[in-house]
């Protein structure tokens, strides 16, 4: 009888996205100011590039993104993929976009799904 070979590549556990999950969702309480809509877009993206890579993850953005606005809010949700190595996890990040004054914009994460 043959032993089986060990697969001796790491994988992500479930723990370290979990782990990555609730400290995207504790962002939720450091709403990005600024000016321009595209500039606060920029932070928040590198602000996930920046965690994700904390943990040894890359992220990749789809190119589908749903919105639904309503007045100055508008709601976008992300299909967002986390790879590390050969494996890849799916997240679905929810943000919030706000316009406030004159020509100013807060965003926020609101919702983290699997």
């Amino acid at each position: 009888m043959r032993a089986k070979a060990r697969n001796n590549k790491k994988t992500p556990n479930r723990e370290s996205v979990s782990a990555l999950k609730r400290e995207l969702m504790a962002l939720a309480f450091e709403p990005i100011y600024s000016s321009s809509f595209k500039d606060v877009v920029t932070r928040l993206t590198v602000m996930l590039q920046t965690l994700a890579s904390q943990y040894g993850y890359d992220v990749e953005f789809s190119g589908r993104v749903s919105k639904i606005s309503d007045g100055d809010r508008y709601y976008f949700e992300y299909p967002v993929t986390l790879k590390r190595g050969s494996v890849s996890r799916k997240l679905k990040l929810g943000v919030q976009y706000l316009f406030y004054e004159e020509g100013k914009w807060v965003g926020m994460i609101v919702d983290v799904k699997p």
